[in-house]
Parts: C-alpha cells; structure tokens; sequence
C-alpha cells in the first residue's frame, strides 16, 4: 500500500476523538437550538423591521438646496429621512428605495446613468422630474404612482411635500407603520395671488381683496404695489425671502398683491391696478404679450422695479468682483429692462441652513433700502413734472475734447433730449437754438478740467 497506513491503535483513538465530541454536543443539544432558533428570530426581526418598520430613506438628486430645504420643513414624520445625494455619488443610489432626479439641466455620463440602471435593476424606485433629455429619463413609475409623484412635485408647496413624503414611504417602500393615509396631490392654478399663510392661494384679484380685507391688511387710499414672484417661487422653494419682502412693503402701510403667475401677470396687473410693480425677475415680464405689457405700463405711468435675488452664497457673492455674470445676469437684468425694469438692487441671497442646504433669504439692510426706493419713487409719480430734477451724466474729455458716445452725436442728441424734457412739463430754461450754440454753452457751463489748467480753473 502506498502512504503510511493507519496502525491499529491510532484509528480507535480518532474515533474515540469524534464520538466524544458528538456525545458532547449532543449533551448541549438544548443550548445549541436555542442558540440558532435566537439567530434566526433575531435576523428575522431584523429583516421585518428593515421591511416594514425601518426609516425610509429618500434620496433627492440634483434638486436645487432652496427646494430640498422646503420639502425638509414639510416633513411631518421621523419615519422618513430627506437626503441630498450629489450626481457625484450615484453608486450609491442602489442603497435607497426611493431616488427622486431633477431632470431640468440634468447631466449624466455614460458612467452616472449606468449607475441609476442599476438601482432600477435592484428595485429602487424612480422618478425623473422633467427630463429635459429624453436619453436620460430611468423613471420606472407607472400609472397612477407616477401621475401622483409628479403632482406632488409640479404643484408643489408645504402641503404636497408632506404628502411626497408619505406616499413615498406608504406606496413606493411598502411601510406603513408611523405614517398616514397616503392622499392625492392638492392642485393649484399655475397663476395664483397668495399672501403669508403657506398654501392659501387665490385664483381672482376679487378673492384675495375679499381676504385681505377679513384679516385687516386693506389700507383705503393707500397705493397698491404688486409683487410678482419668477424663479425662486413661493412653493417650489423656502419661503424666507419672500415673506420677508411682503412684511417690508406691507409695513410702509402700502397695500400689497403677491403673485405667482406664468400665464395671466398683466392680466392680474389690470385687475389690480397698481401704483407701482416690483418684479422678483427671471426672465421677461409676459411670455407673448411683452409689448401689450410695454404699452399698458406706460400709459398709466406704472414704474417696475426689479429687485435681483443672488443665486449663490451671500460669502462668495460680497467678495466676488464680477457679482453676476452669464445667464443669470441676462435673466436677472437685461431681459426685464426690455420690458422697462428699473434698479436691480440685491435684496436677496442664499445661505446654508441649519440643515446644509443653500436657502434664500433677506438681505434686510439692502430690503430696507430698497423699500426707500419704492417709497421715492411713489412720490415722483405724485410729484409735477415741473418740480421734478432730473441729473444727466455725458462722458467728455478734458478742455476742447468732444463728449463722446457709440456711434451717437452727443450734443445734438442732449439737446433733443432737453426739448423732450420741456415739452413734457420739465423745467428746462436757456436752452439754445441750435447744436453748434449748446456745444458752447456745454464748453463753457460743463466743461472738464485737468488740474494742470489753473487759468481755466480760476476762469470757470
């Protein structure tokens, strides 16, 4: 035989080895089971409270921090967790039951995209709110859960929130404990006036006078100022700013018509009949109808004044030079001064909240300011023309030097300007006949002097 052989003795021995330890486990027979029956109760609780009792944990993807912060206030329950997970860490998406992607602007690589396919494949429910790029929509809602999910999302505010969150535990994560009955989103008109209790909208300038009127606010004679909401509106974001601005119109006794309308904002202009707009800008003031709002501005003498919220922290913006640059500045103040826009004043910016997110807020000095200007601009709309002053600045150089401007003469178009100014009721005396006599009196009234011209100085 090849190997080495067991000798007689040493098989007996093993043996004896193997029964005794048999016979020992088979004594503790009792502690054994038990043992295993305690492991399989306790990972089968485990398993039942990860199944039905457990947080559930919703991830929000590439949503806004000012939205993020109003669905986190909204939450009614510690049975739901709201988490921000960054485009950066889509691996991670498979851990969650409910992933929720804000589509608008969406960017995915192949890599990222790759990533939520997979939290698909591993049952994780999602939802693409608004997929600009059709590529890159993994909802995987259907039916009625997907109209319900995009409610709550579209129609926004404090109320669908809580109830996202809800249903997104109820419906989409099978739990029940420590929730409510899941309810429908509660719709709202797109175009809607709204005042400072969260969720209370009116649909006609008549219900909301009715309002305003029951809780005391209507100031009789007092001018009316409608406050038109854009991007960041009062239900798709923290409200702070918002408010803030209704309390500081509200409280320099003027009437105030807060809006949040895409659709009918001249339409609720002419209803209102403002002294005076501010518009929260993004954008144009009407889509279609920009010169049907031009006109009815100016025919009724309606100054609108666009006060500019900062999309990006308060720190970085004071100690950026450049302050607004790209489309935000395009959005924020060249498009509504086509429509007549006036002072684009920052009178907000974000911060991070308790929670981490960037919110909106007042910026109340800069508020306050801006309420003095609105405050004086009133007045001038009271005020005759002919009291009025009105201050015109001209780029000229030094000595003869022509006043200079963009393939425009100056001292002409000054002096057109001048004549418009008194033909409206200005108090415009003096004013000369022809270009070549009000270019000197412009060199000898308005003249630029270096200090090397101390006989000019001593002349003027």
């Amino acid at each position: 035989m090849e190997g080495n052989p067991m000798t007689p003795h040493e098989e007996p021995t093993r043996v004896r080895t193997v029964r005794s330890r048999l016979a020992h486990l088979w004594s503790h027979r009792k502690r054994i089971a038990a043992a295993v029956l305690a492991v399989t109760v306790l990972w089968s609780g485990f398993a039942a409270y990860q199944r039905y009792l457990a947080v559930t944990e919703v991830a929000f993807v590439n949503f806004p921090g000012f939205q993020l912060a109003r669905i986190e206030r909204a939450r009614r329950s510690g049975a739901v967790r709201v988490e921000s997970l960054d485009l950066a860490s889509l691996d991670r998406a498979v851990n969650y039951p409910v992933v929720y992607v804000f589509g608008r602007g969406l960017q995915l690589d192949e890599t990222q995209l790759e990533e939520l396919r997979e939290a698909d494949r591993q049952g994780v429910r999602l939802f693409v709110q608004g997929a600009t790029n059709p590529a890159l929509d993994v909802t995987n809602l259907r039916g009625g859960q997907l109209d319900a999910a995009n409610g709550y999302l579209e129609f926004g505010g404090a109320e669908n929130y809580a109830r996202l969150l809800n249903f997104s535990r109820v419906e989409l994560d099978g739990k029940s404990f420590r929730s409510e009955d899941v309810e429908p989103p509660v719709e709202r008109s797109m175009d809607v006036l709204f005042h400072l209790d969260d969720d209370l909208t009116f649909e006609s300038v008549d219900a909301f006078d009715a309002y305003y009127d029951a809780q005391g606010l209507a100031k009789p004679g007092a001018p009316n100022i409608a406050l038109i909401t854009s991007v960041p509106g009062p239900f798709n974001a923290n409200r702070d700013h918002v408010d803030a601005f209704i309390r500081a119109l509200e409280g320099r006794e003027w009437n105030v018509y807060p809006m949040a309308s895409a659709e009918k904002r001249l339409d609720f202009l002419k209803e209102i009949e403002p002294d005076l707009v501010v518009l929260m800008p993004h954008g144009r003031l009407t889509l279609g109808r920009a010169d049907e709002a031009i006109a009815w501005l100016r025919e009724r003498n309606i100054p609108m004044l666009t006060p500019v919220s900062v999309f990006e922290n308060h720190d970085d913006w004071v100690t950026d030079q450049q302050g607004m640059a790209g489309a935000m500045l395009t959005m924020s103040v060249v498009l509504p001064e086509l429509d007549g826009g006036m002072v684009p004043y920052a009178v907000a910016a974000q911060f991070t909240d308790a929670d981490g997110y960037e919110i909106f807020d007042a910026l109340p000095e800069r508020l306050d300011t801006f309420c003095d200007l609105v405050e004086r601009w009133l007045a001038l709309k009271a005020k005759p023309n002919r009291d009025k002053r009105v201050a015109i600045y001209y780029y000229k150089g030094p000595g003869k030097n022509a006043m200079n401007a963009g393939s425009m003469e100056v001292a002409p178009s000054l002096l057109n300007l001048l004549r418009s100014l008194r033909d409206a009721g200005y108090t415009v005396d003096g004013l000369p006949e022809t270009d070549d006599e009000f270019w000197e009196l412009v060199q000898t009234k308005g003249p630029v002097l270096g200090p090397y011209a101390r006989g000019a100085f001593e002349e003027f």
